[in-house]
Formats: structure tokens, sequence, C-alpha cells
């Protein structure tokens, strides 16, 4: 028994020492799982909201499943870093998910609920939809790394996928950065207008009503949420963000409030 436990560590120490001998694209999943898993616990913790299959999710079942995202990134890079054989199957069918997945949100979504936002959700939406259809074909391609004994045998399957890779996130990266700061100039210049009318509110009340006819509801809001925190309690600002229908400007509305 002690012999078959000490065989196992040596095998698996050979597996780690042997991780920089991986391809570059299989190296290259082993860290994409290990961030993905740590980016899906911090929203799991501070932002549980995402975008599932065309649906916006929230709250407890947001949490749950960012939670078991995170489960199934961490399943995954033990199963890259020991190169598994069922860590293929499982990757196929998550990529597939997830394709599906981002496919759905992506055409059948109503971008126009994200207000000033929805450019950026939709190229988000569009960088998930690549990188995991690239993902997907590089698994299939590279699929004798799971299946044969030929496990550090390299391809130019792995220069592809790799290129690709960098492509869609230079491009993706200058297009975000232009849009954010079309949109930071927007929303900056509509936070000044309705900050500047609604200062002459004396009741809650008065700048939800304002705020209802305005052109972008929740920005004007959340605008007003943030202005009026020095004129009345955080309690009674509760109404303003519970009104914001976009989640990322009710999730800063919420934080921003001091009802401790």
């Amino acid at each position: 028994m002690a012999k078959k436990r000490g065989r196992l560590r040596k095998s698996q120490k050979s597996s780690l020492d042997s991780l920089f001998e991986f391809p570059l694209g299989i190296r290259f999943l082993v860290i994409f799982s290990l961030i993905s898993s740590l980016l899906f616990l911090i929203l799991a913790i501070k932002f549980p909201y995402l975008v599932y299959f065309g649906f916006n999710i929230e709250g407890s079942l947001a949490r749950i499943i960012l939670s078991v995202s995170m489960i199934m990134y961490l399943v995954l890079l033990f199963g890259l870093i020991f190169v598994k054989r069922w860590v293929f199957y499982l990757s196929i069918f998550w990529y597939v998910l997830s394709l599906v997945g981002s496919f759905c949100s992506l055409f059948f979504l109503d971008m126009s609920m994200f207000g000033l936002l929805s450019e950026l959700v939709f190229i988000g939406l569009l960088v998930v939809f690549l990188i995991n259809g690239l993902v997907l074909w590089y698994l299939v391609i590279r699929r004798d790394f799971f299946l044969s004994k030929k496990k550090y045998v390299h391809s130019i399957a792995d220069k592809f996928f790799i290129f690709f890779l960098i492509f869609i996130f230079i491009v993706s990266s200058v297009f975000g950065i232009f849009v954010f700061m079309n949109v930071l100039g927007k929303l900056s210049y509509a936070v000044t207008d309705y900050g500047a009318k609604l200062l002459d509110f004396s009741y809650v009340d008065d700048g939800i009503n304002f705020c209802q006819s305005a052109e972008d509801v929740d920005v004007c809001l959340l605008s007003f949420s943030v202005i009026s925190r020095d004129n009345f309690p955080g309690t009674s600002l509760v109404r303003v963000c519970e009104l914001i229908q976009m989640p990322f400007y009710r999730y800063v509305c919420f934080e921003g409030l001091d009802i401790r």
C-alpha cells in the first residue's frame, strides 16, 4: 500500500514537473482555467449577476451558477495539469455549453436594456463566444494530448490557436477602450446634466418622479442617489436603487448607500 502511494506521488510530481513541457495551447488552457476560476469566485462574492443563455440572472441563483462555474474550472485545471483522460470529454461538454450559452445571449438578448452599456456588453459577449469556439476547436484538434501517449508533441495548431487568441484580445481591447471612453463621456455628461436639475428637489419622491420621465431613467436615478447622499438618509434612498432596472447600475447604487 505504501509503495502504491509512493508511485502515485511520484506520478503526480512528474506531471507537475512536465507542465512547462506541455504544448503551448495546453499551457494557455491551464492558465485560462485558473484565471476563470478566480474571476467567477470574485463575481460570486462581490457581484452576483450574469447573462446566461440570453437571460439576466442575479441574486442567489446567479451566485449558485457562478460558484458551479468556479468549481468546474478548478476541476478542469486539475484534469489538465495531471493529464486525465476524462478532462477531454468534460472540457468538450463545458465549452459546448458555454458556446451555446454565449450564442443565445449574443443573438437573443435585448441589448437596449443595458442603456449606455449595451455596446460594451455586446463586445464582451462576442469575445466570450469567439474564445469558446476557438477553445473548442483546439480541444478537438489536439485530442491526441488527452487520448494518446503522444503527450508533448507540438503542432502548428498551437501557434494558430495562440495567434488568434492574441488577435481577438488586441482587436477587442482596442474597440473596447474606444467604446468605453465614448460611454464614459456620455455617462459623465448625463450625470452632470441630471445632477444639476436634481439638486433643486427637497423630497425623494420629487426626484423619482422627475427621473421616471427622463430619457435614461436608470442613469437619472443613479445620479439622484449619488448627489442626494448628503441630503437624505440612506434608508430613504433604497427605494431609488430598487427602481433601477440595469443590474450594474443598481449594484453601484446600493453599494454607495450608508445603511449600516
